[in-house]
Parts: C-alpha cells; sequence; structure tokens
C-alpha cells in the first residue's frame, strides 16, 4: 500500500500492527487518533476509499466517534452518496441536536437527496441557534420556494436580505412574483440595476404579462432575445412568451399568430402553458380559433397500425 507522504511516522508503525492488534473495538484513545490521523492524511489527498477505511476504525472509540462520524458523512456526500451522508450526520444530531456544523452538512446532503422537508427542519434549527446567518438564511428560502412555499420564502429573505446581493433580491423578486404582489416590479428593478442576466428579464417580463402590461413584458422579451449572453432561458419559451404577450395584447395583428408559429417549429412543447393560454380571458375567442389551427397543423402525423403513416 502506497502511504502518502503526510502520513505520521508513528501512524506508520501502527500500520505494521493492524494485523496483529486486529480487534478495533478494544482500540486504545492513542491508536484511535492515529486511525482517525490517517484518515485525515487520506481525505485531504481525495483518496476517499482510503480515508473512509481509516475512520470507519477511529469511530469506535468515543474520543474519535463524532469526528470520524462526520468525516464519514462528508466523504460520502462527495462519493454522490446523499442518503449514507445524511446519516453520519443525523447520528451526530442524535446525540449532539445543538450541533450547527452537523445541521449544516445535514440540510445540503437532505436536499442533494430530494428530501427538501428534512432540510426545511434542519435550516430553521440553524437559524434557531445561529439567527444572524445570512447564508443559510438565503439557502433556507431557496428551499422554501422549492417546496412552493413562496409567502414563508418572503419573510426569511426580508429578514436576512442584504441589499448589496443581487441573488437575494432576484430570490425575493420571484418569491413576490409567486404570490402576484405588485411590489415584485420593484424588486425586479432593483435585481436589474445590480445585474442585466436574462434570466431576471425574463422573470420579470412574465411578472408583467401576469399583471396584464403585456406591450412592457414584450418589450422585455425582446430585450431578452437581443441578449447575446449565455445565460438565459430556452429561446422557443422566450419566444412563446412572446407570442403569449402578442395574443393577449392585441387582438386585430397577425404578428402573436406568427409568433406562436416559430415558437412551436423552435421545440416549445410545454402543453400546460399552451392550456393555459387557450384558457385566458385575455385572448378572444377569434384568436383561440386561429390556434387551435396552427396546433393542429403542426401536431405530428399518426403512424397507422403496421407503422406507416396515415
Amino acid at each position: 500500500m502506497k502511504i502518502p507522504p503526510s502520513v505520521s511516522v508513528l501512524a506508520l508503525c501502527f500500520l505494521s500492527l493492524l494485523s496483529a492488534l486486529g480487534c478495533v473495538s478494544c482500540l486504545t484513545s492513542a491508536r484511535a487518533e492515529e486511525f482517525y490521523a490517517l484518515g485525515t492524511a487520506y481525505f485531504d489527498l481525495k483518496k476517499y476509499d482510503e480515508a473512509e477505511k481509516w475512520f470507519g476504525k477511529a469511530k469506535f472509540h468515543r474520543r474519535t466517534r463524532n469526528a470520524s462520524e462526520y468525516n464519514l458523512g462528508r466523504i460520502a456526500y462527495e462519493k454522490n452518496r446523499y442518503g449514507d451522508a445524511l446519516r453520519h450526520f443525523e447520528w451526530i444530531l442524535g446525540k449532539d441536536p445543538k450541533n450547527v456544523m452537523a445541521l449544516r452538512a445535514a440540510a445540503y446532503a437532505a436536499i442533494k437527496n430530494g428530501d427538501l422537508e428534512k432540510a426545511e427542519t434542519y435550516y430553521d434549527q440553524v437559524l434557531t441557534l445561529v439567527p444572524e446567518s445570512y447564508d443559510e438564511g438565503y439557502n433556507y428560502a431557496l428551499v422554501l420556494m422549492a417546496l412552493d412555499k413562496a409567502p414563508e420564502a418572503e419573510a426569511v429573505l426580508v429578514k436576512y436580505k442584504n441589499a448589496e446581493n443581487a441573488d437575494a433580491l432576484y430570490l425575493l423578486a420571484r418569491a413576490q412574483k409567486k404570490q402576484g404582489k405588485p411590489e415584485a416590479a420593484d424588486t425586479f428593478r432593483a435585481c436589474l440595476l445590480k445585474s442585466s442576466s436574462p434570466r431576471i428579464r425574463f422573470d420579470y417580463g412574465e411578472f408583467l404579462e401576469e399583471q396584464g402590461f403585456y406591450a412592457k413584458a414584450l418589450n422585455e422579451y425582446k430585450r431578452v432575445l437581443d441578449d447575446s449572453s449565455q445565460d438565459k432561458p430556452d429561446l422557443s419559451l422566450v419566444k412563446f412568451r412572446v407570442a403569449a404577450a402578442r395574443l393577449k395584447g392585441d387582438s386585430v395583428s397577425t404578428e402573436g399568430i406568427a409568433a406562436l408559429r416559430e415558437a412551436l417549429t423552435g421545440g416549445f412543447k410545454d402543453q400546460r402553458a399552451i392550456d393555459g393560454l387557450l384558457a385566458s380571458t385575455a385572448v378572444s375567442e377569434g384568436k383561440k380559433t386561429e390556434i387551435r389551427k396552427v396546433l393542429g397543423e403542426l401536431k405530428p402525423e399518426e403512424p397507422e397500425p403496421g407503422g406507416s403513416k396515415k
């Protein structure tokens, strides 16, 4: 076995004695600390399999148990075993419920493991213990938004918002937009003063469209389309929203139908959004008839039995 140079000479001596000593359940404190040192050395070298083996031995002594469990959780996280990582961090919390470091780690692992409810619980506990933690407040709000809890997310962001942080302002704008709050317009504008991201501009356009300001929404969508950066929504989605704003704002012009056709031929396939457009009271019945006609024209032909097309 190749030993990294950072491993102590004393640790190397213990390596040679392992086969003779055998029983990890009867570890002395010194031996457990050497095992822990080996695990740390391998972890620093990103040799996670070796590190996991030594932390696995060190955890059998009370003095190195918590730290070893924590590092085993970190290793599991690095190896994308998020369920295992969460179990290690939760073991620590079972012994020490107010361990902020383990609470934060458990929240991250829970998010990666798809357990947003647990992440919400852990962030709530972190902020109870460390109420001034801006980063945890922002992460907590992200989880709440993912859980479709926009009012709760807004409340957290208002409490922890950093006026100089564009990401926090953007998340606050999204939370307000989700609730249909008029103040979202001011928050979006504040975001755009700090960042000209086309994603922020697109969301602002959607908010304006939802509020019935179709011309202003169309202007924002056009600016997104003209933006040369890579950080923007799918073009077919933006073109669909252009079509929607035109169809809602002008019952006479043919530009809305032309834009819709362009979006659909460009790959737009969100049936829920299409159904929403057809259900909108802002779209005239005449335009809805034209929309259905376009949808019928562009609907893929269904193959006949045996594989041939009609």
